[in-house]
């Protein structure tokens, strides 16, 4: 752009007498009038450049994890958040719960009996959780008449996203974690998509800080017998007795010298026992999930209908412990606070070796570090259910 000769006089001849102005507020007073100042004549004006300023795109391109190039907003924020997780992940990726729209019931159940409540107070009386059905499916015609800006979506729900696509919003569909490589490959792809890659990185870093931690112990767990190693069996949900059997949950009790539970033909992330081949495994130690409200006591006073649990060395030695639950629950493979949780393990399963874990301290250290928050006593006291967990050993 070229400033007339006329208006670059104007502008020279504002600008002395400004100069003259800020001299008369300086630490000694001027006692004389300034001169008076003469514009430059028309004729010496050289012809000037602004340079234009450079704006951010709206939008950005971003590929999910079926390999689909998604056009998605520069900064989503109005997120119809389907995976049951995510709500978490968004919150501790964003800093803020104030960009989903929409989330799932199940997630509105766990944000409650999370620490995010008071991290976010407001958050459960403001999101939608009608949207999302408790299938993880959407409702696209209430979806069409919101303000979604991006809808989130695991990749086996591919052709949904597909179809929400056609209709104009975006949908990003991600991979759910197996272990901690591909928990990383979550975390950096969620931050890509909400472009947050610094805090992704920070996240990142924290993880491969936990990883070099635990690995300074491999050689002391390496040379355990199997009869100093407890069984392990960690509980999905008691109702129907489904377990956690393959993935993140599996590999951390094995890292930590603990033993997990074998089944015939087994192979997915969970699995269904029948009570006969938990009574041949005798866990020495049952982990109770936060995905139901069944305690240790119930455990112990035998109180779960059509379930015998009076024979279990980890009941008769009063090894039930109901697993901790911070910015979410600790248990599924997607808890972006999983190094919480493989400290959790290692200090129950092997004490001793892992005694320098002070899990209460790391707990702190999380909320400090990342939200700059300070936990109360009774607020950590929530979050490891301490009082659940007093019964038990």
């Amino acid at each position: 752009m070229k400033l007339s000769k006329k208006l670059l006089a104007c502008l020279l001849a504002a600008l002395m007498v400004f100069s003259a102005a800020g001299c008369a507020g300086s630490s000694q007073a001027q006692t004389t009038a300034a001169p008076e100042t003469t514009a430059a004549p028309e004729t010496t004006a050289a012809e000037i450049t602004v340079p234009e300023t450079t704006q951010e795109a709206e939008t950005r391109i971003v590929v999910d994890s079926t390999g689909a190039s998604i056009e998605v907003p520069a900064h989503p924020k109005h997120i119809v958040v389907t995976p049951t997780v995510l709500t978490n992940m968004i919150f501790f990726m964003m800093g803020t719960a104030d960009t989903q729209l929409a989330i799932i019931p199940a997630a509105l159940t766990g944000y409650e009996n999370s620490i995010m409540k008071d991290l976010a107070p407001d958050f459960g009386a403001k999101v939608n959780t009608t949207m999302i059905n408790k299938d993880k499916t959407v409702n696209l015609e209430e979806l069409a008449g919101s303000e979604a800006d991006l809808v989130l979506y695991w990749d086996s729900q591919a052709d949904e996203a597909a179809q929400v696509n056609k209709m104009g919003i975006p949908a990003f569909c991600v991979h759910s974690a197996k272990d901690m490589d591909t928990l990383k490959e979550l975390v950096a792809m969620l931050g890509d998509v909400l472009n947050c890659p610094e805090q992704a990185e920070r996240i990142l870093a924290w993880y491969d800080e936990a990883e070099a931690r635990m690995h300074t112990k491999d050689d002391e767990v390496s040379k355990l017998t199997d009869d100093q190693k407890p069984k392990v069996l960690h509980m999905y949900t008691m109702d129907n007795l489904k377990i956690y059997y393959k993935g993140v949950d599996r590999t951390f009790i094995e890292q930590v010298g603990g033993r997990a539970i074998d089944l015939t033909g087994a192979s997915a992330e969970s699995s269904t026992p029948t009570m006969e081949e938990i009574y041949a495994f005798n866990p020495d130690i049952l982990l109770l999930s936060n995905w139901d409200d069944y305690t240790p006591e119930d455990l112990y006073e035998n109180r779960i209908e059509g379930q015998d649990w009076s024979g279990v060395n980890a009941v008769i030695n009063h090894r039930v412990y109901k697993v901790p639950l911070g910015l979410y629950r600790w248990s599924p493979p997607n808890c972006t606070e999983k190094p919480l949780y493989w400290y959790y393990l290692a200090s129950l399963i092997q004490p001793e070796i892992f005694s320098d874990i002070d899990l209460r301290q790391e707990v702190s250290n999380f909320f400090v570090r990342f939200f700059d928050y300070q936990l109360t006593d009774a607020q950590i006291d929530s979050i490891l259910h301490t009082e659940l967990n007093a019964l038990s050993e």
